[in-house]
């Protein structure tokens, strides 16, 4: 009778360890993801600001790229959630694939950088670049020039990083290394 006892003590102890490291693996990993999302907030306000300015198509491109960093955090939290208990007990890295959303969100900043960055919008980004060049600045007060001059360098540096940024989301594996380094130097 004592060996069976015995016996079902370290079966229950065991399966008892399992649960809490699952519960401290799927605490950790979670606490990882909400970093990385929360990571994404200065860029999302700024983008906001931005978005709120009809000029030369770019506050359709903000706004398709606040959907897109949105739906980026909500492809990690899926990945949460279908995570398994034999992955967090073996502490693997997050697979985390793309939602519809993400890839409707894709589209439209693909869509809308190629019309930001051609032709349609050319002559009001050019002429808005002489207006910030200038150093009279003829009337224009110091600010609307200072706001421009934020509005070409944003525009300016995602229309070379077009091919990347509307480029189709993609599977990915995130391991907690990742994840922390990423967490750690996102505001850097």
């Amino acid at each position: 009778m004592r060996r069976p006892l015995a016996a079902l003590a370290v079966v229950l102890a065991l399966v008892g360890g399992a649960y809490l490291r699952v519960r401290q693996q799927r605490a950790r990993w979670w606490t990882r993801v909400e970093r990385l999302c929360a990571c994404n907030a200065p860029v999302v306000r700024r983008l906001d600001a931005m978005s709120h300015v009809p000029i030369g198509g770019f506050d359709r491109v903000a706004a398709a790229q606040i959907r897109t960093l949105t739906a980026g955090c909500d492809d990690l939290r899926a990945a949460m959630t279908r995570r398994s208990a034999l992955e967090a007990l073996r502490d693997t890295p997050l697979r985390v694939s793309p939602t519809p959303a993400h890839d409707r969100a894709q589209r439209d900043i693909a869509r809308e950088l190629a019309l930001t960055c051609g032709e349609e919008h050319h002559v009001f980004w050019n002429d808005l670049r002489a207006r910030a060049a200038r150093n009279d600045h003829d009337d224009t007060p110091r600010e609307i020039v200072r706001v421009a001059a934020e509005f070409l360098r944003v525009r300016d540096a995602m229309c070379a990083r077009r091919a990347v940024l509307s480029g189709p989301p993609a599977d990915y594996a995130l391991s907690a290394r990742d994840a922390d380094r990423q967490g750690r130097t996102c505001g850097e």
